[in-house]
């Protein structure tokens, strides 16, 4: 799991934050969790996670928020096995077990689950699943081929509109992508 994290001035946002970052630790589908630290200062709360986990969390200090590009370029240079790109406030539950089999150059996505179903939206007075926005991205990479794609690099993680743009850009790179949010519930 490779998540962005940073050290909220809101102590409730703060704590939820970190409460995701244990209990994905305690997933026992997830191996290990490597943390892009947006910190200038010393994150206490951080450290003690960090110290009781020191065998599954990898950490790398950055400064300012992380492009998608950094962040699939690792996993395709230095996880270079299935791996899963989140936002920071996502829990995994055990249903990370049904995902099995990712090719490479293929993208699972998944929606966040509220009150017991995937997230909803509401259009032309409908209400649907909201798979148009995502919170993960399943990888195994090779993902693509360097040669002829160009990730574009203004692209961060959590940021408004980021996800429909990443879904645009990775489809128009030739991958094969499939929303699992139905039956893979994160939350």
């Amino acid at each position: 799991l490779v998540i962005n994290l940073y050290r909220d001035e809101d102590p409730e946002r703060r704590y939820e934050l970190l409460s995701c970052l244990r209990d994905n630790l305690n997933n026992k589908y997830i191996g290990k969790v490597h943390v892009f630290l947006e910190c200038e200062e010393f994150f206490p709360e951080y450290a003690e996670i960090a110290q009781q986990h020191y065998d599954q969390l990898i950490t790398h200090k950055i400064t300012g928020r992380p492009s998608f590009k950094s962040l699939f370029d690792y996993c395709e240079k230095q996880i270079r096995k299935k791996c899963i790109i989140a936002n920071s406030d996502i829990v995994f539950t055990d249903d990370l077990e049904k995902v099995r089999g990712v090719r490479p150059f293929h993208v699972i996505c998944l929606t966040r689950w509220e009150n017991g179903k995937v997230k909803q939206l509401s259009k032309k007075g409908k209400t649907i699943d909201n798979i148009f926005s995502q919170d993960a991205w399943i990888i195994n990479p090779p993902m693509y081929n360097y040669e002829h794609v160009k990730f574009p690099e203004g692209m961060k993680i959590g940021t408004m509109f980021s996800d429909p743009g990443l879904v645009y850009f990775l489809k128009n790179s030739g991958l094969l992508m499939y929303n699992l949010a139905p039956e893979v519930r994160i939350d």
